[in-house]
């Protein structure tokens, strides 16, 4: 049989090299939070992206629009299914109807006017 201890602290916290996960007790019960350290440099390098656009050189001819924390990406995906469709078609579809919108403005690395030139 097998006994069942008291947690009296949560493990040590872990990581995979992108995201983070912690423990805390809440209300007896352990909790697990998952973050993405660099998920505030990311969005600030957007943000310093489109105030100099010339920072941003396109390598291929499909240029960067979007940078997207791991974490953000999985939030997007469970709230809009389509982003993540298996049919190429719905997901290209679903992906510029998201890029219209004033949610993706954040994840922007081009000024939206400046985007669509």
């Amino acid at each position: 049989m097998m006994k069942r201890h008291r947690l009296t602290r949560p493990p040590p916290p872990t990581s995979d090299g992108v995201l983070f996960a912690d423990f805390k007790i809440e209300g007896g019960e352990l909790v697990r939070r998952i973050r993405q350290p660099s998920e505030d440099r990311i969005l600030d390098r957007n943000r310093e992206l489109r105030k100099n656009p010339g920072a941003l050189r396109e390598l291929t001819f499909a240029g960067l629009e979007l940078n997207i924390p791991v974490l953000h990406y999985e939030r997007l995906t469970a709230k809009y299914p389509d982003l993540h469709s298996l049919s190429a078609e719905t997901r290209t579809r679903a992906w510029r109807k998201f890029m219209g919108s004033s949610e993706a403005d954040p994840y922007r690395v081009r000024d939206r006017k400046k985007a669509r030139q």
